[in-house]
Formats: C-alpha cells, sequence, structure tokens
C-alpha cells in the first residue's frame, strides 16, 4: 500500500520538513504565485511586457 502512496506523492514517508524546510516552501509558493500573475497579466494585457492583441482577440 505505502508503494501506492509514494508513487501518488513522492513526498509521503518523508520526515516531516523543519521550519526552514517549510519557510522554504512557502517562498517557492509565493513566487510561483508572483510568476504566475505575471503570466496572467500579459495574457490579459495588463503587464509591462504585454503586447497589443491583434483586433480578432480584442474580445477574448
Amino acid at each position: 500500500m505505502s508503494d501506492f502512496f509514494q508513487k501518488l506523492w513522492p513526498g509521503a514517508g518523508l520526515p516531516a520538513p523543519t521550519n526552514a524546510g517549510i519557510e522554504m516552501l512557502c517562498i517557492t509558493a509565493q513566487k510561483a504565485e508572483e510568476n504566475a500573475r505575471k503570466i496572467l497579466d500579459r495574457l490579459e494585457g495588463k503587464g509591462e511586457k504585454s503586447s497589443q492583441k491583434a483586433p480578432e482577440f480584442i474580445s477574448f
């Protein structure tokens, strides 16, 4: 049964992370969220580096 969970969630069965590990995980999650927001802003045309949309895509 543990093989099933190990395949489903590779970190399962490892010892719990320390406070430093949890802090690093939170920082990584924050960076991922910031990057996702930047990408979404670019796609929506709100970002600093976003380009003008072609006329056929303005309604999307």
